[in-house]
């Protein structure tokens, strides 16, 4: 084996670690923070170990131009072209979570929004 193809195992190897690494990872990962902040640490190790992916995917990306069998180029492409999904996946689920509208909810009220009267206290 020669040297350029124990470097692109080892790379694949590794991005195929890290992208199961993002996914057995965080769930392992105590929660911190308080309320709505709670557990955003995880979020930041999934984020840690995606980019990690994402590099090794671009190297390999660069690696597989200069392959001269065309599987062998293929399969060196697998991984930025997941990366991508995952990518487009994540601006997908941002888009529909900004434009969707949930059935049964209006944008706007008929009328003016007033707060009830408050009833007092009685001793």
């Amino acid at each position: 084996m020669t040297g350029r193809r124990a470097i692109i195992r080892a790379a694949g190897l590794a991005w195929l670690a890290l992208m199961v690494a993002s996914v057995i990872v965080p769930p392992m990962i105590e929660p911190t923070g308080d309320g709505f902040t709670r557990g955003l640490n995880r979020l930041g190790f999934l984020l840690l170990f995606q980019v990690g992916a994402a590099v090794l995917a671009v190297f390999l990306f660069v690696v597989a131009r200069g392959e001269a069998r065309r599987g062998r180029r293929w399969l060196m492409r697998l991984p930025i072209i997941w990366v991508g999904l995952v990518a487009l996946g994540i601006i997908g689920l941002m888009l529909w979570a900004r434009f969707h509208t949930p059935p049964g909810v209006d944008t706007l009220p008929d009328r003016p929004v007033t707060a009830p009267a408050a009833k007092p206290l009685s001793d």
